[in-house]
């Protein structure tokens, strides 16, 4: 407990319901941060325009999420291991903010947008990307994987780069059992 408000732990991660149907995760220190925020002791995403400006248009997707820039930087590495010819910590300080949507009907549609700062790095940052997820599929030996891996769209335009993938749902199964998901979630 943080402050009278129960949090859990599962698999290294933590996570709280601050209503029903709302669920944040993360690590302890943010789930503690969630929760002075819930009850008023320090600012809330209203008096954070780049967040909220974020959150604009993700609301109407089945599950979302936006990072700030600290936390886009994290995701892009993650994203970025193991593809040698990409450095996104050589970018890490054009990384504004991102934000994801997840969709699901018959197919599972993903995409995840990276803003920057320039156009310029939105390029580079969208070709490392493109980079880092050819590289994965070349090493991954689960054909279900590797198919899922060859579909995902990766592009820029403006400030913004975007990572984007639809499959049926016994495909992305296949991607939530990767170790690339797995460090997606660290």
């Amino acid at each position: 407990q943080y402050d009278g408000v129960t949090y859990y732990e599962a698999n290294g991660m933590d996570f709280y319901l601050p209503d029903s149907s709302t669920f944040v995760f993360g690590d302890a220190q943010a789930i503690r941060e969630a929760i002075k925020v819930q009850s008023g002791a320090v600012n809330s995403l209203d008096n954070n325009s780049n967040l909220s400006d974020l959150i604009d248009g993700t609301e109407s997707s089945d599950v979302w999420s936006v990072l700030n820039a600290a936390g886009t930087q994290g995701l892009v590495m993650s994203l970025a291991s193991g593809a040698s010819d990409f450095n996104p910590a050589s970018l890490a300080r054009h990384f504004q903010g991102s934000r994801y949507t997840i969709n699901f009907s018959s197919d599972v549609k993903v995409n995840l947008e990276l803003m920057t700062d320039d156009p310029i790095s939105a390029g580079l940052a969208s070709t490392g990307l493109r980079a880092a997820v050819l590289y994965k599929a070349y090493q991954t030996r689960n054909p279900a994987l590797k198919n899922l891996l060859n579909q995902i769209e990766v592009d820029s335009a403006g400030d913004d780069a975007f990572l984007q993938v639809e499959s049926p749902q016994s495909q992305v199964a296949a991607l939530l059992n990767s170790s690339l998901f797995r460090g997606l979630m660290r």
